[in-house]
């Protein structure tokens, strides 16, 4: 059975000493399974680069490599992984696993997505735009700063009309017009990268 974690480990950022007692962990994880555990670490220091992401995306694409189809269906998953450019040599077929297959982290939750969602702030998502010679790009980087930066925005302008307008009526309509000014699409924020999408 294989399984993949990848994981943001803090302390591999903030300490090089961290590295040492990771690998230590897993080490000793082999020693002391009785089932031929192997365990092996790709640990990446600092700032989320390019070899990060292709860390990250091939991580990705190792989990993904055993898509299926189910039953009744023909031939998405493959031609899924074939837009992907998951190389063949690394597909396999899913088998039966012992454990709970689906864990949702709390960062994945719907109520975690819809406040990071708030004030018009909604994902792009390359799976979606089936923008396929995107996804191993590292654009993340570049949306994850201008989306925070555009955030921070938003909430400093919904901040000033509470401050400036004391009629709750007038507050109200200047809200709306604010609110009207974002609704159309995470495509068309200001951004200091290019998108897959026309300009």
């Amino acid at each position: 059975m294989l399984g993949r974690v990848v994981a943001h480990v803090p302390a591999l950022v903030e300490s090089p000493a961290a590295e040492d007692a990771l690998l230590a962990w897993c080490e000793s994880l082999q020693s002391h399974d009785g089932d031929g555990l192997l365990v092996r670490v790709e640990a990446h220091q600092g700032a989320p680069d390019a070899r990060a992401m292709k860390l990250h995306w091939n991580s990705v694409f190792m989990l993904c490599a055993a898509a299926q189809d189910g039953e009744g269906s023909s031939g998405g998953a493959r031609r899924l992984l074939d837009d992907l450019r998951v190389s063949k040599g690394i597909r396999r077929q899913s088998g039966p696993i012992r454990h709970a297959v689906l864990e949702i982290s709390g960062a994945l939750s719907s109520v975690a997505i819809e406040t990071a969602c708030a004030n018009g702030m909604d994902f792009l998502s390359t799976f979606d735009a089936r923008a396929w010679s995107w996804i191993r790009k590292g654009w993340e980087r570049n949306e994850y700063l201008d989306r925070q930066r555009e955030i921070a925005e938003r909430e400093r302008k919904l901040s000033d009309i509470e401050r400036l307008w004391s009629d709750a009526d007038r507050r109200r309509t200047e809200i709306q017009k604010l609110e009207a000014s974002w609704s159309c699409g995470p495509e068309n924020r200001q951004r200091r990268w290019r998108g897959w999408w026309p300009c």
